[in-house]
């Protein structure tokens, strides 16, 4: 089967209650995929996300679909597509270059022990 084919009504419902979507859009954030549904038009899923604060969004999603919840639940978070990566995390913190003490971040430019500073 194509990573990018959608999923039928009969291959959700031999799905367990948590299984999630192995194939679809990949969103990098939460490393998982996004699915798609074959009996999903676009109107319908207009409609479906319209729902959101009026009444139960979701399970009309499932009852159109036949999905579980969790693959529910993955399709409304991820309505306008993948979310984008996380930004890369800071630089580990480093020893001063004169003192050797622990800068505060990886980022520092300046020794909060002795005061150096290398702006």
């Amino acid at each position: 089967m194509k990573i990018d084919s959608k999923y039928t009504r009969e291959e959700l419902q031999s799905l367990g209650p948590y299984d999630l979507p192995n194939r679809g859009v990949f969103c990098p954030r939460c490393q998982n995929y996004m699915p798609d549904f074959a009996e999903l038009t676009a109107e319908e899923a207009e409609r479906i996300a319209a729902l959101a604060g009026v009444s139960n969004p979701m399970s009309e999603l499932r009852r159109v679909t036949g999905c579980n919840e969790a693959f529910a639940k993955m399709w409304f978070v991820h309505q306008d597509g993948p979310h984008e990566p996380l930004p890369p995390p800071p630089p580990l913190p480093k020893p001063c270059p004169r003192c050797g003490e622990m800068l505060k971040t990886g980022w520092a430019k300046q020794c909060l022990h002795c005061g150096v500073d290398w702006h």
